[in-house]
């Protein structure tokens, strides 16, 4: 009787296997509680297929949680046809949503809250950088928006995270209730201190363009942030220069 070929696995098929053990261990144990030998017995197979695809723990660790990070992923869709108060709302929207369903993003900001690891320290670095033209544009239009946005920012994230463990000032927010009230919160807030609901006029946003351009800020973000033609920002940047 032959015996049946042993399926030999794709690298494919391996990385895809290596990549969901990680992500069970992630949500149960945390990142600071990894090993590369638990989680190749985990993933079922022996030490040296992860060897080989990875220098080490690190490199397994960092790029992992570059994949979930919504920092690192989603920042910059922005839609050029809203204002900065319709964007303002829409990228703290989708950062709720998808802050609720990733717990993979949940332990991430746990390990950069409980260890001062390297890597924790470098992704905290590169969000600073990739947000750095995000900062700017919004700040010139809205005075002090970098104060008042990580007080936003930090405080979705308090109330994400704990949610499971208690109501926070009589709000259930581990509920479909509490995560549309706190969506609309900060849909109230953002109203509040970043008012401005109409498209600005032509004037305000050659004037948007010169700031961000005075400030470093890429062209083609302002491009994809003000809707002007790349021909239109090269004449605010020859009349800013003469």
């Amino acid at each position: 009787m032959n015996e049946k070929k042993r399926h030999r696995r794709t690298k494919e098929e391996l990385d895809e296997i290596i990549w969901n053990a990680l992500k069970k261990q992630v949500v149960e144990r945390g990142f600071n509680n990894i090993t590369l030998v638990g989680l190749a017995k985990e993933a079922g197979v022996e030490p040296p297929v992860i060897y080989k695809r990875f220098e080490d723990l690190d490199e397994l660790l960092e790029k992992y949680a570059r994949k979930y990070d919504f920092w690192l992923n989603d920042i910059l869709k922005f839609k050029k046809e809203y204002t900065a108060n319709e964007n303002i709302k829409k990228l703290l929207t989708d950062l709720i949503n998808e802050l609720y369903d990733n717990d993979v993003m949940q332990r991430l900001l746990l390990w950069g809250l409980n260890d001062t690891h390297r890597i924790t320290r470098r992704l905290a670095m590169s969000r600073e950088m990739d947000s750095a033209d995000l900062i700017t544009y919004f700040n010139s239009q809205f005075p002090h928006f970098e104060g008042i946005g990580a007080i936003m920012i930090t405080g979705i994230y308090y109330l994400i995270l704990q949610r499971r463990i208690a109501t926070f000032c009589y709000i259930d927010y581990n509920t479909p209730q509490g995560k549309q009230n706190l969506i609309d919160s900060i849909g109230m807030m953002v109203d509040k201190l970043f008012p401005g609901n109409t498209v600005p006029n032509d004037d305000r946003i050659m004037e948007i363009a010169k700031k961000l351009l005075e400030n470093g800020v890429d062209k083609n973000i302002i491009k994809d942030s003000t809707g002007l033609s790349v021909e239109t920002i090269a004449a605010v940047e020859t009349r800013r220069a003469t």
